[in-house]
């Protein structure tokens, strides 16, 4: 049996999925209010996928501004199998209780990580905005030195013309 749920987060995975024409199963989606979710949409979120025992979430990291790549990190933190055996058991004394303790970081270290992703997805969106701006700044540069260029030659031409119609108003003047 297939225990995997999806859940696509944000406006462009939402479109990307809608636009797929069938590709993809019907995914449930949240799409948060701002660019940069609010605490209490993340604890809404943290809610959600807390019955969850991994939470792999993929998202577009910064490479340089240049480039992105695609990670993938688990926000649950979860030890695998044989990291967990190397391990041997301790007995202590917790108060409060373990479980406590245990949920308290658990969710905090949810919160931390998924805030670090949507803190890396700002940067490499800013980062394609910049070298966009920078290419479109390029190219209003590039039509700058044309308009100027055909200025200069239109100037040029009208005083050559005004040149010429001097020398013809002397030329007439003496005859």
């Amino acid at each position: 049996a297939n225990d995997t749920d999806a859940l696509v987060i944000g406006s462009t995975g939402k479109g990307f999925i809608e636009n797929s024409s069938g590709t993809f199963p019907s995914v449930p989606s949240i799409v948060f209010a701002g660019d940069r979710p609010t605490k209490k949409e993340i604890k809404k979120f943290l809610e959600q996928v807390a019955g969850y025992e991994e939470v792999h979430i993929f998202y577009p990291s910064f490479v340089s501004v240049f480039s992105q790549k695609i990670s993938e990190i688990d926000i649950t933190h979860t030890v695998s199998r044989s990291e967990s055996k190397k391990t041997e058991p301790m007995e202590y004394i917790f108060e409060p209780e373990l479980p406590k303790i245990l949920t308290f970081f658990e969710t905090r270290i949810r919160y931390l990580l998924f805030s670090r992703i949507v803190l890396e997805s700002e940067l490499a969106r800013t980062a394609a905005r910049i070298f966009s701006i920078n290419r479109a700044q390029d190219r209003a540069n590039k039509q700058i030195k044309t308009v100027r260029r055909a200025i200069q030659k239109d100037v040029d031409t009208f005083n050559d013309l005004r040149l010429l119609e001097s020398f013809a108003a002397i030329s007439k003047w003496k005859k």
